[in-house]
């Protein structure tokens, strides 16, 4: 197993449509409805959409293990000293290996060279496995928030955010034992 992270263009954003739809159908159903999943992947994850936000700065990086796409994260500095996560999904297969820390180490790495000293990400209140993902990563609770998306849906998150440690930057992108490279 070969894993790469890489930078996404325009041509990676119908793999990550593709992964958006069969993580979220696996893994929200039963956190959220699927009208509301269907909904959010279709606001967010449309195509026009994915082209708008990058455009627009996010950032996308795209996983692959051996070329076959396995996940996806997008950030953006949202203001001086502050990057926001606002994705970060991986195959389930793929998941319970690391990899999800390792590509928090990626991101974090790379705010650090948007000069933040900050990252912040909202997590569904009831994503318990995300929570404690992001509570073994260094991850605090900040805030809570409660927001209308449109057609009658709410987002129920926790606002999470880590501090980063410029001192600790070499640790923050370990080599894995499953030969996971980075480009």
């Amino acid at each position: 197993m070969t894993i790469l992270i890489a930078s996404a263009t325009t041509e990676d954003l119908p793999h990550i449509h593709r992964l958006a739809h069969s993580i979220w159908n696996q893994h929200y159903l039963g956190i959220i409805t699927q009208t509301q999943i269907d909904y959010m992947l279709e606001k967010d994850y449309n195509l026009d959409h994915l082209r708008n936000t990058l455009a627009s700065g996010t950032q996308f990086l795209i996983v692959t293990d051996n070329t076959k796409p396995i996940g996806f994260a997008g950030f953006r500095l949202i203001k001086a000293g502050q990057v926001h996560l606002d994705k970060l999904y991986l195959s389930l297969s793929h998941q319970r290996l690391g990899l999800g820390q390792w590509m928090l180490n990626h991101i974090e790495a790379q705010a650090m060279t948007l000069s933040a000293e900050l990252v912040t990400l909202n997590v569904n209140k009831h994503n318990q496995k995300a929570i404690k993902a992001y509570h073994r990563a260094g991850y605090h609770h900040l805030q809570s928030v409660l927001e209308a998306i449109g057609a009658g849906f709410y987002v129920d998150d926790y606002i999470y955010g880590k501090v980063i440690d410029k001192a600790n930057i070499k640790q923050l992108l370990p080599t894995f034992e499953i030969n996971v490279t980075q480009t």
